[in-house]
């Protein structure tokens, strides 16, 4: 189970940085819940909706996983998010802790603990709005 928790991290990292939204959404189980602050997310539609138009305001993600702790099922991990705003041409920063779970290969719970008010966090609520 460690080493399926730690590739489905690595996965999900990779294809926020290469803008991959179907390696994101698919790498969801049926039933999930993807929560972030100010929103929580429970179907392929709604996900794909708000990774879509993150994607449409944000470019230059980059991902740097930290650490991962597993237990059993459950991971934690920490990671540092960069992009970059496609308007204004402004870098984002925000260090940022999960808690996921896996259904068999799959995400089922996935919470993001990130600053409120960080860049990041804001353009993805925005884009899932």
């Amino acid at each position: 189970m460690e080493s399926r928790l730690r590739d489905v991290v690595q996965r999900q990292a990779e294809a926020w940085a290469n803008g991959d939204v179907e390696g994101i959404v698919s790498a969801f189980a049926s039933p999930f819940e993807f929560i972030f602050p100010g929103a929580r997310l429970t179907t392929p539609e709604e996900l794909r909706s708000a990774v879509e138009g993150y994607f449409r305001a944000k470019t230059r993600v980059r991902v740097e996983i930290q650490r991962i702790v597993v237990d059993g099922e459950c991971a934690v991990v920490e990671w540092v998010w960069s992009d970059q705003d496609r308007e204004s041409g402004k870098m984002g920063r925000a260090e940022d802790a999960i808690v996921l779970r896996l259904a068999g290969d799959k995400i089922a719970y996935w919470r993001e603990y990130i600053d409120e008010d960080s860049s990041i966090a804001a353009s993805f609520r925005e884009a899932q709005a």
